[in-house]
């Protein structure tokens, strides 16, 4: 097979691209590629660049099973992961001529991925540790402090203390996900900034008063209208 044109074409690609032959050696790198591999890749043996077994895996059962396959390849750069989807696909002459092997990277899928575990686990924490108090104290009342009026009155401040900070917890999670979900939505109401800026100061007033902080909305005039969502301004 002549590949001096599928160099020239994949020379124009973004995205890394591999052919490897039915000898097993990489035949093309594009200059994405060479990025990866370096510039000695064309001519080596594919196993002797590609050194993950996971992809060598992938590649060795394409050309076993003549189907395209998915793999995932790891680049450490400079301290710095970068992780790519390859789609490894045989093509085809007379019997099986080599395969095709696309890099995409999905560093930035992964990225966000490992975030949102890492938020799920510290939300559990973060809920697990107010209820094992109130586990805890429940358990208390039902025995050892089953007649203790002062101790009744102790843990019940302490338990209201727990639930509201779970209530808070739970609030600011449902703020995320509806600011998430509807990032993408443009605001479709007409809302008054004047009288949403007087309103939160009004709600802040008991607060501001108790850290002696005084809270003024200076508004040239009573209505000031835009188009917004109320809840998320607020």
């Amino acid at each position: 097979m002549e590949f001096d044109a599928p160099r020239q074409i994949l020379r124009g690609l973004p995205q890394p691209v591999l052919i490897i032959d039915r000898y097993e050696r990489i035949r093309v790198a594009n200059p994405a590629a060479q990025e990866i591999f370096g510039t000695v890749a064309e001519g080596r043996h594919y196993g002797t660049i590609i050194r993950q077994p996971a992809m060598l895996d992938a590649i060795d059962r394409a050309f076993t099973t003549h189907q395209s396959v998915q793999g995932r390849y790891v680049q450490a750069d400079l301290g710095v992961e970068i992780i790519y989807r390859v789609i490894v696909t045989p093509f085809f002459g007379d019997t099986i001529s080599g395969l095709v092997l696309s890099f995409q990277d999905i560093t930035p899928e992964e990225t966000v991925g490992q975030m949102r575990r890492d938020f799920v686990a510290n939300v559990s924490h973060e809920l697990r540790t107010p209820l094992t108090a109130l586990m805890g104290f429940i358990e208390t009342l039902k025995g050892t402090a089953r007649d203790d009026a002062s101790a009744h009155d102790r843990f019940l401040r302490i338990m209201e203390k727990e639930a509201g900070r779970m209530n808070r917890l739970v609030d600011d999670l449902l703020s995320l996900s509806r600011v998430e979900s509807e990032e993408r939505m443009r605001p479709s109401t007409c809302v008054n900034v004047a009288a949403l800026a007087k309103g939160s100061v009004l709600a802040l007033h008991p607060t501001a008063q108790e850290q002696d902080v005084i809270l003024e909305v200076h508004c040239e005039q009573d209505e000031m209208l835009t188009t917004g969502e109320s809840d998320q301004l607020t």
